[in-house]
This record gives C-alpha cells, structure tokens and sequence, in this order.
C-alpha cells in the first residue's frame, strides 16, 4: 500500500486531497492511501469569520472526505521525518506515526 499524507485542510490541502482521490479513481488504483492530517476536525470559511455566528463557517471534514475514501488524522504535525518519510501527529490518544510515499504541506 502506498501513502499519500496531505498536511492541512484548508483550500490548497483539500483541493489537493480531493484531485489525487478523484485521480486515482480514474486510473483505477486501489493501493493507494490518502490521509489528510489536520488540528480540528473541520474546515472553516475564512472569509465568512466577521460573522457572529461561525456555526455556518464549519464544515465538518468527515462530511467531505469520507465519501471520496480519503482518511484524516485530527491533530498537530509534530515532526516531518523527510529520509524515513515518516510524519509525527499528537492528537489526544497520543503520537501516532505516519508513513508517506508523497508528502503535501498545505498548512498554510
């Protein structure tokens, strides 16, 4: 299995999540994992933050990715280990350890 980590979902991490799913349907490659590692577990609309109200900001992650098969990781990128190709993520269990093939940085 090969791994696609994608660090950040805000437009540039999910617009790349979102192309690479879509590609890989088209060539009909199924050994391929994307995981998208982001601190919350939604996307926010930045441009709508002057409102009150920032329910209508928040779209939940899950409602965008899981229809595409594409996993996510709630927490922080501790550590970006380019010669292992491994990332570090501290999320509220603990430090889990991700293996990637091919690494995005989309944190902003």
């Amino acid at each position: 299995m090969r791994n696609i980590v994608v660090i950040g979902a805000g437009f540039a991490g999910l617009w790349s999540s979102i192309s690479a799913a879509r590609s890989l349907d088209d060539l009909h490659e199924d050994d391929v994992r994307i995981t998208v590692v982001n601190r919350d577990k939604w996307h926010g609309v930045r441009v709508r933050y002057y409102e009150s109200d920032l329910t209508d900001t928040r779209i939940p992650l899950d409602d965008l990715l899981d229809p595409i098969g594409v996993g996510l990781v709630v927490g922080e990128v501790e550590n970006i280990d380019h010669a292992g190709h491994l990332v570090s993520v501290r999320a509220l269990g603990g430090v889990s350890i991700l293996p990637y093939d091919r690494l995005i940085l989309a944190s902003g």
